[in-house]
């Protein structure tokens, strides 16, 4: 026979324990026929789990029924059972103290995620700090999942739960499960070896972060992911890790909005980061959006959107921040940038899409920040950086890399669509470490082809601010391509074909001279650039329309210079038009220039020309060795 104790009714709570009644009724024949309860067992219901502690006459065979943790209905209620002499610990959530030589023991929590509400931790402005970290460091020991329903959430902790190998964390979504933290928190934070981490449908407001990982070794495990997240007003860094090791981070479908852009980072890697990926994450308000430490080995980062919302404010805005290795070997050999937006708001010349660069302080990798001071001389190896847009604001067009390292070998930078306005350099290193003197590994870079209207804003830009960088690939002839090392392939064609250009011409105030030329030869000229320009006609025959040549020349001068060199189909030209000007740097030693034109007309006029530029410091510029190059695969 099933009894009922302590239910009590008024006109406020009379629906709701209406409903409870019924679920006691329906409860009666499981206690008649249950082993464990007997024919005498009773079902007794409280209001909450203070009551539940005030029972006087406590039997082992009653099934114990809670309404709410603070109050009824508010979501921590339950099913109990009481087991006498029992000392397990009271944790204010699955086993509670009772009046007498026992525990009571919260039912039905086999698999399934632990509610945060069965601890006492109820939505809004009251702050359960205390019992939220015991609810999750209960999660965290019993390997279970800790799921918080919709509300508003205070915290003000070191870290939900304390340590652990292991985090499972979700909510009903973002903008509807939101945490608030204390200004110096972090809502998960570990020091130990991490297992696993499963982080989904939440919003973290304020504190120094979300998740912070102090551990320094090696932490390769399984794997690490946070997604469908906002992290919103953090003081320091939303996520980050210590450990030298530690691949398998999937970041995902996240916002990261800081508090300031002055001195906060999105996400933060201190090690090899093999496989690490970030995807359709929207990184709005940050000084760094993304680092990676040494050569940001093997990350992926696909499909996210870089902005910065408010103006520039002294400290440069990075959207993705390599810490170049320490020795050539492994130093970053995989990292693919693909498909991103690079966008225009409130751009400054001073805010980098991509920076090679140390740290101030080799510390927290959260808390270190780029040192624009110094050379690194650290390495850079095997990037791709392929498909993404790079938005600027007309002349306010920072270089889409910026180094601080000279050591950067067998990067790819290309296909990229540049709009809003030309960088003056793709590539641009400090003016300290400018690398002059090339070599087999600082020219295997390979760059473009670069695509989109603002390409072709004059005067073009180049591909870096210094010599022996690499060679490009411009098969729509938009930009510089250059080939320092003096051993162009001809892509392995069949059958290539090198015509010498042999008819030349000026214009305006223009002295030619004959002249030694790279080679010893005698194809090469002196000239005394003024007002006017030199130019040299292409061969008519090999002049076909819409496919692609190789133009290729020699140029030296007396010292560091940059000069203007232009192509044109002067039986295309209207009203002056230029089809493609670009600024070129040469040297007192000869540097040779390749990249491709596609005519515009068969058998027409095309020239090469060349004449002074703004900054010109010197009028003699030595010019040698033009050719034009084709290939049977055309």
């Amino acid at each position: 026979m099933v009894c009922f104790e302590n239910i009590y009714f008024n006109q406020k709570e009379f629906m709701l324990k209406i409903l409870f009644v019924y679920i006691i009724l329906l409860l009666n024949q499981f206690c008649q026929s249950s082993e464990y309860y007997g024919s005498d067992s009773r079902i007794i219901a409280v209001d909450t789990v203070d009551d539940l502690g005030k029972i006087k006459r406590i039997e082992q065979s009653n099934l114990y029924i809670v309404m709410g943790y603070h109050a009824i209905g508010d979501g921590g209620g339950g099913y109990f059972i009481w087991k006498a002499h029992d000392k397990g610990n009271a944790d204010g959530g699955t086993i509670f103290e009772g009046s007498d030589d026992g525990r009571f023991y919260r039912t039905a929590l086999e698999g399934g995620p632990i509610n945060i509400q069965l601890f006492g931790v109820i939505p809004g402005d009251h702050d359960y700090t205390l019992s939220a970290d015991r609810a999750a460091k209960y999660c965290w020991e019993n390997n279970k999942v800790l799921y918080v329903p919709a509300g508003k959430y205070i915290y003000n902790g070191f870290g939900l739960g304390g340590n652990s190998d292991r985090y499972s964390l979700f909510g009903d979504g973002r903008g509807k499960t939101e945490f608030y933290l204390g200004k110096e928190s972090y809502l998960l934070s570990s020091n130990v070896l991490m297992k696993s981490l499963d982080v989904h449908d939440i919003s973290v407001i304020g504190g120094l972060g979300c998740i912070q990982h102090k551990f320094t070794g090696v932490d390769v495990q399984e794997s690490f992911k946070v997604a469908d997240c906002d992290f919103l007003d953090y003081s320091r860094c939303a996520i980050y890790t210590n450990s030298q090791d530690m691949p398998y981070w999937y970041i995902s479908n996240n916002l990261f909005h800081a508090i300031n852009d002055t001195n906060t980072i999105g996400f933060a890697h201190g090690g090899y980061s093999d496989n690490c990926t970030f995807f359709r994450n929207d990184f709005q308000k940050n000084t760094v959006s993304i680092k990676l430490r040494r050569g940001g080995n093997n990350s992926y980062i696909f499909n996210n959107d870089f902005l910065r919302w408010d103006s520039y404010n002294s400290v440069p805005r990075v959207s993705i921040w390599i810490v170049p290795e320490t020795i050539p070997i492994n130093a970053g050999p995989g990292l693919c940038v693909r498909s991103n937006k690079f966008g225009n708001e409130n751009l400054s010349q001073y805010d980098f899409p991509i920076l090679f660069a140390d740290e101030k302080i080799n510390s927290d990798t959260g808390d270190s920040f780029p040192s624009y001071a110094a050379e690194s001389k650290g390495y850079i190896d095997g990037h791709i950086y392929s498909e993404n847009l790079c938005n600027n604001i007309g002349l306010i067009s920072p270089p889409f890399i910026y180094s601080m390292t000279k050591n950067i070998r067998g990067i790819l930078v290309g296909p990229l669509v540049i709009a809003g306005g030309a960088p003056k350099y793709i590539l641009e290193f400090c003016n300290d470490i400018l690398p002059l003197t090339p070599d087999r590994l600082t020219s295997n870079n390979r760059f473009g082809p670069f695509s989109g209207s603002s390409v072709n804003i004059d005067p073009g830009h180049l591909i870096a601010i210094s010599n022996g960088i690499g060679v490009g690939s411009d098969s729509n002839s938009n930009t510089e391509s250059r080939n320092l090392s003096k051993s162009q392939s001809n892509n392995n064609n069949n059958f290539s074909e090198d015509i010498l250009v042999s008819s030349f011409g000026s214009s305006g105030k223009l002295f030619v001279t004959p002249t030694a030329d790279s080679e010893n030869g005698t194809d090469a000229v002196t000239l005394r650039i003024s007002d006017g320009y030199y130019y040299a006609v292409l061969p008519k025959n090999y002049i076909k329309c819409g496919i692609p040549i190789r133009i290729e020349f020699d140029i030296s001068s007396d010292s560091s210079d940059v000069v203007d060199v232009i192509i044109a189909d002067k039986d295309y030209l209207s009203n002056g038009l230029i089809h493609a000007r670009r600024q070129i740097k040469s040297n007192p030693d000869w540097s040779r220039f390749n990249f491709t034109w596609t005519p515009r007309v068969s058998n027409g006029n095309t020239i090469l020309g060349f004449r002074k530029s703004e900054f010109l410091k010197t009028s003699n510029i030595k010019i040698g060795r033009i050719r034009i190059i084709i290939s049977d695969n055309h």
